[in-house]
């Protein structure tokens, strides 16, 4: 059964690049592993590569991709016995004679200079997902004296790969889109002002620069072990939620220049949840007043659509997505077809210049505040 601790870290990771190597140190030393390794095999060093060590050397990542990666004994053989899909929990034992290992430049001129031996290795993600991110492999070494990696510890890293796939995919999909660090400066750029999103448990995911101040330099809010609380050393602020109401719950007592805050529970909030779907860890947004308590009106979107020329088919589309539908929600809430609503939906995206459902309500809303 796979610890809490490395659940939790692997939770976190998703949303900070700097946990992964954490990730890996409390997996190894789960494992019993002298090293661990996790690396985009065969692409150049710098494009789309994700290479992290633990308990191994930083700069084994770019001699890997500088010289030996072609000499890759083991992707080799997996390749050839098409043992890459996803998922897949591999052992050096099993694909490679000993001594072939033994006489191959890979452990010669590469392995041994770091006392790397056996290998338990998993994939997650590879060809068939290139789409969701980079090819990412994880590998975990045991030096010559050793024992070798046997079948339990597979059993311990196949519980584990799921749980690090769905981390890992999400993780690019947010890094893709400029989420980790810069998260929708189109859609909060204009109002200047500070929100948190939060996790079930109330530790803080992300907090806008303007957030980071204000929990930096006032006594309303503070960060006590990661969890963003009300006052000093005050409680979390999820404590004194009411999930009952769903209406969130409005903080008082902040700073004079500082608007008017309010917690707000993204489950409940379609247009919300729409602004916050690339964290789906994110159970709560501390946000401005203003903000939480705004719906996209069907008069906000009838406006924006005539102002584009939008037809009156394509107008009711644009007030179901805006309020944070899918598509498929859409379609079943209008009785219209997928494939419609979908045609409804580029032409749309057409004839506003916006690429997606997130720009859309974007759009809407700056269209609102400049009114």
């Amino acid at each position: 059964m796979l610890p809490g601790e490395i659940a939790r870290e692997i939770d976190h990771a998703q949303f900070d690049e700097t946990r992964w190597e954490s990730v890996m140190t409390r997996i190894a030393g789960w494992l019993g592993a002298d090293g661990a390794y996790m690396w985009s095999p065969l692409e150049p060093a710098g494009a789309r590569s994700f290479g992290k060590t633990a308990g191994l050397p930083a700069e084994m990542s770019e001699r890997y991709f500088r010289h030996y990666h072609a000499e890759d004994i083991f992707l080799r053989a997996a390749r050839d016995r098409d043992l890459l899909g996803a998922g897949s929990v591999l052992s050096s034992h099993d694909l490679v004679p000993l001594e072939q290992y033994e006489k191959s430049i890979f452990y010669s001129e590469f392995l041994r200079d770091y006392d790397m031996f056996t290998f338990l290795a998993c994939i997650l993600a590879d060809e068939g997902d290139v789409h969701l991110g980079p090819r990412t492999h994880l590998a975990f070494s045991r030096s010559r004296a050793a024992r070798p990696f046997g079948h339990d510890d597979e059993r311990k890293l196949a519980a584990l790969v799921p749980q690090m796939r769905t981390a890992l995919i999400s993780h690019w999909r947010m890094r893709s889109r400029g989420l980790l660090g810069e998260w929708n400066e189109q859609l909060l750029a204009q109002i200047d002002q500070p929100f948190f999103l939060l996790s079930r448990g109330g530790r803080m995911l992300f907090a806008n620069q303007v957030g980071l101040n204000l929990v930096r330099d006032s006594r309303a809010l503070n960060l006590c072990d990661g969890l963003l609380c009300r006052g000093v050393p005050g409680a979390p602020l999820i404590e004194q939620f009411d999930p009952k109401t769903g209406a969130g719950i409005d903080l008082p007592a902040l700073p004079p220049d500082c608007p008017g805050m309010k917690v707000v529970p993204l489950q409940q909030s379609r247009n919300t949840q729409s602004m916050f779907h690339w964290f789906p860890r994110a159970a709560y947004a501390v946000l401005p007043r203003p903000l939480a308590e705004w719906r996209p009106s069907p008069s906000s979107a009838e406006a924006f659509g005539r102002r584009h020329g939008l037809t009156p088919a394509e107008r009711q589309v644009l007030a179901h997505i805006v309020e944070g539908l899918s598509p498929q929600a859409a379609s079943d809430e209008l009785g219209l077809s997928i494939h419609t609503v979908r045609a409804h939906l580029a032409h749309i995206f057409q004839k506003t210049g916006l690429r997606n459902q997130r720009e859309l309500l974007a759009a809407v809303l700056r269209a609102r505040a400049n009114r």
